[in-house]
């Protein structure tokens, strides 16, 4: 069973599968319609190596990892240019 996990914080969200072999999904259950959500992904150095940029439509952003090397990333993410979440993705 795939189980999301992430730091605790007030903010409601599910990121699934983790680790994941190629589709992330991220769930957002508190953030409204029309909002803008930026996912960035880090590598354990700190470089950018992916950022999807999209309006909240349905709640639940699609990401295709699969052009990413395996391994830990981190995960940043912002709703309106504020931040929301962050936490560790695992590619394999």
């Amino acid at each position: 069973a795939s189980e999301s996990c992430h730091i605790p914080s007030e903010n409601e969200y599910d990121i699934y599968p983790n680790p994941s072999l190629g589709e992330v999904y991220a769930q957002f259950h508190d953030v409204d319609v029309g909002q803008e959500i930026t996912f960035d992904i880090y590598s354990l150095a700190g470089q950018l190596v992916k950022r999807y940029t999209t309006i909240n439509e349905n709640s639940i952003i699609t990401m295709d990892i699969s052009d990413i090397a395996n391994g830990v990333y981190y995960y940043h993410v912002m709703v309106n240019d504020q931040f929301y979440a962050k936490d560790k993705l695992m590619k394999q």
